[in-house]
């Protein structure tokens, strides 16, 4: 599940998967999975598409069907939008 946490982990690290792969500490390894990582780098990457691109009606409702299933609440997907 994203959190607001695994969010400001993130940004922490610009986005940078192997800038976080190689000094993140301990505590961060125990918040926040590859898996974490991947998920916000994804849901990141849908919103800016939603708000720079022409994208179906399709991919919106997909795009909220996965925030809706895998980030924690509506303050960490506020925080995920502001990521873009």
């Amino acid at each position: 599940m994203i959190t607001e946490e695994k969010i400001e982990i993130f940004k922490r690290y610009d986005g940078d998967s192997d800038g976080w792969t190689l000094v993140r500490d301990a505590k961060e390894h125990q918040i926040m999975t590859d898996s974490d990582w991947a998920d916000i780098e994804e849901l990141r990457h849908r919103l800016w598409l939603q708000q720079h691109e022409s994208v179906s009606e399709d991919f919106v409702a997909q795009t909220q069907k996965l925030i809706t299933e895998r980030v924690q609440n509506e303050s960490a997907v506020e925080a995920l939008r502001r990521l873009i």
